[in-house]
């Protein structure tokens, strides 16, 4: 939480006002961060459903293929 970093700081001996600035543009930082720039649990199981979608359409893919080509190597 903010108000206890700044704290943390000032007890290290940094200048109060220092400090609380400090402390509140961490926490602006790390929220825009947080908002639009980092994958969240939610985008990374979204993300999973689609790869592993897409997993699945290359392997019918691919097994359809090789059916094909044995079907025609057989009748060659």
């Amino acid at each position: 939480d903010t108000l206890a970093f700044a704290n943390r700081l000032k007890n290290a001996g940094a200048d109060s006002v220092l400090a609380e600035v400090h402390a509140e543009a961490t926490a602006e930082i790390l929220g825009s961060l947080m908002e639009n720039q980092l994958a969240t649990k939610k985008d990374l199981i979204g993300l999973e459903m689609k790869l592993s979608a897409l997993y699945l359409k290359m392997t019918i893919g691919s097994v359809t293929l090789i059916v094909a080509l044995q079907t025609l190597l057989h009748f060659v």
